[in-house]
């Protein structure tokens, strides 16, 4: 039981811990816009599941319910989410802290302070939520004997695994490592392989009971987004957009993670845990790719956790190694400077122009356009404050194109005036600075007539999948509109009429 002096510092800690996360909460608050590229995707599923009680777009994740509940209790969608992002350091900063009996309370403690304090996690937790959700969640895992703690690490596993599907590769890996842990002989390796198989067989039943493949890893989709090329890391950290601090941290955390791996290949007594070692080689698998955040270089943002893990759970209590409270004043004083942590790890730089979003869909939304089609952050942001349709990808063949109107980025006027009909020409507007509003037949025919040896640069311009959709909705999203509520879409449903197309 722990005494008086502990208990004190136990608290100083908790102090430290939740004065970084309210600072970074009342920073937040600030700002005129939400951070993060796919913030209004968020924005749009909370504020959806409040008013109705099911989200906007298909998907499984349990915090939508669990948000949309906090928003009904009188709390903008804004709040909301930046709550999530302040609450969710906070969580996993505990997690890290809680640790495993035995594990040195001091290296708990200065790595609880520096998850919370670290530029990455937070980059992560503002850009990514439901992933950060399963960082927060992995320092309980665990395949301990004690009831109490297993029954916390597989409440921790199934909820990282409902949040986001990275965490079904990485308890894959994480069971790995903790069977390569207990290998010490022959009965305790079967057991430990016994009791591996048996956890991940039963989260595999526990996806089917839910009738949700989608909480584990798409084979179909993993693999070709995993090429070979170069390592996730190095990708991530050859970004130029990415904040220096970011990378810094990055190659901070995998000059120790080598380091302590190499401890534990060369040295018969070190207790580093290849528990969290085999999922930190993840980021050094060659899954980089040409797209942003590729599959690899989103493992490569859990190194850092990693890293910290495999340091502060290395070594056992020692006689006298406690946290000083001096130590904890000082983790609570230097969170209080929010501002400078923030700008460090996400500037307002590495987000959408929100503002020019805000100006475009005040301009068409009170047209009574049925279904919008423009480039995936507009698309979101519009459904969300407009609360109307708009759809990021190319319109589906069975939807009606004289019921659609694109917002082209990037497109003239002049330049598409001459592969338009004279009834097309009428509807054109001219005068909007970088959008041309234009209804979807007319823009197909006339983006079928675009030559690339005429004009490459327009072609290119009308073409690119990233500011004007051209691409079909992924396969992998078909799926999930199967069970689409009756009448929910009726007239631009995700699937075909079972009659036929309309």
């Amino acid at each position: 039981m722990p005494d008086r002096s502990t208990w004190l510092r136990i608290l100083l800690l908790l102090a430290a811990l939740a004065a970084a996360a309210y600072a970074l909460f009342t920073l937040l608050q600030r700002d005129a816009y939400l951070r993060g590229t796919d913030a209004y995707y968020y924005a749009l599923q909370i504020d959806h599941w409040a008013r109705t009680g099911h989200a906007r777009i298909p998907d499984s994740a349990w915090i939508f319910p669990l948000l949309g509940l906090i928003q009904r209790a009188g709390l903008t969608t804004e709040a909301v989410l930046r709550g999530l992002c302040a609450a969710s350091l906070f969580l996993g900063a505990l997690a890290v802290a809680w640790g495993e009996p035995g594990a040195s309370r001091f290296r708990r403690s200065v790595a609880a302070l520096w998850f919370v304090l670290s530029p990455t996690m937070l980059f992560t937790a503002v850009e990514f939520p439901k992933m950060f959700l399963v960082a927060a969640l992995l320092p309980l895992w665990d395949f301990t004997r004690d009831r109490r703690r297993f029954l916390v690490s597989a409440a921790a596993m199934i909820l990282a695994i409902w949040a986001h599907r990275s965490s079904s590769v990485l308890l894959v890996a994480f069971s790995l490592g903790w069977w390569l842990d207990r290998r010490t002989g022959r009965e305790s390796f079967l057991k430990s392989a016994r009791i591996v198989l048996a956890v991940l067989a039963a989260l595999a039943v526990l996806g089917f009971v839910l009738g949700d493949r989608s909480l584990f890893v798409d084979v179909n989709r993993f693999l070709p987004a995993a090429t070979l090329s170069e390592p996730g890391l190095f990708s991530l950290i050859s970004r130029d957009s990415l904040p220096v601090a970011l990378k810094a941290e990055l190659i901070l955390a995998a000059v120790i993670f080598l380091f302590l791996l190499l401890q534990r290949a060369f040295r018969r007594d070190s207790k580093v845990p290849f528990r969290y070692a085999i999922p930190g080689l993840l980021a050094f698998l060659p899954w980089g790719s040409e797209d942003v955040f590729s599959v690899g270089e989103r493992l490569a943002l859990f190194l850092p956790l990693l890293t910290l893990l495999m340091w502060s759970r290395s070594r056992p209590n020692e006689a006298g190694e406690r946290l000083s409270a001096g130590a904890a004043v000082l983790g609570g004083f230097l969170s209080l400077f929010a501002g400078t942590r923030l700008e460090l790890s996400h500037p307002l730089t590495l987000d959408p122009d929100v503002a020019a979003l805000a100006r475009e869909t005040a301009s068409v939304a009170d047209r009574g356009i049925p279904m919008l089609i423009t480039h995936k952050t507009l698309a979101y942001y519009y459904k969300y404050a407009a609360r109307a349709e708009a759809f990021p990808y190319e319109p589906e063949d069975h939807w009606n194109k004289e019921r659609i109107w694109r917002l082209a980025y990037g497109i003239r006027p002049d330049e598409i005036w001459t592969y338009l009909s004279p009834e097309c020409r009428d509807r054109l507007e001219f005068g909007r600075k970088d959008y041309l509003l234009v209804r979807e037949d007319c823009w197909e025919d006339a983006r079928r007539k675009l030559v690339r040896e005429e004009d490459s640069d327009l072609y290119d311009r009308a073409w690119n999948p990233v500011w004007n959709p051209s691409k079909k909705r992924p396969a992998f999203l078909y799926p999930k509109h199967e069970n689409d509520q009756d009448g929910e879409d009726e007239e631009f449903p995700a699937l075909p009429p079972k009659g036929g197309t309309q």
